[in-house]
């Protein structure tokens, strides 16, 4: 099983990110069993943190379950702590203004980073 928690932040790049993608939420991230959330964020990129890391700064979280089985639960956490150090993707927000694919295959939006782990 694969917790995913998202959340919706209280700054304008949130608001820019949730008007852009008809979401209510602009940030999503894995939750890494007894350690934290694991996911990439505009100031340091993709890091595992603790589960308090966040306090007071988003105004709304949901958690989805994926079911899966073991195998899966660990290739999925394992590529995602395989990225952990890479940078956040600015250039795929750019791209998102702009409706252009102009991601940066060397870097991560919360998005891509946990597509590409599944």
């Amino acid at each position: 099983m694969i917790k995913l928690r998202f959340v919706s932040g209280k700054s304008l790049l949130s608001t820019i990110i949730r008007d852009f993608t008809w979401s209510p939420f602009s940030h999503v991230e894995i939750e890494v069993p007894d350690c934290g959330y694991l996911g990439s964020v505009t100031t340091d990129g993709v890091q595992l943190r603790s589960f308090d890391y966040d306090k007071g700064k988003f105004k709304a979280e949901l958690f989805g379950i994926v079911e899966c089985d073991d195998d899966v639960t660990t290739k999925v956490l394992d590529f995602a702590k395989s990225q952990i150090g890479k940078p956040y993707d600015k250039s795929a927000i750019l791209g998102l203004l702009l409706h252009r694919d102009i991601c940066n295959s060397d870097a991560w939006v919360c998005s891509e980073l946990v597509a590409a782990s599944f």
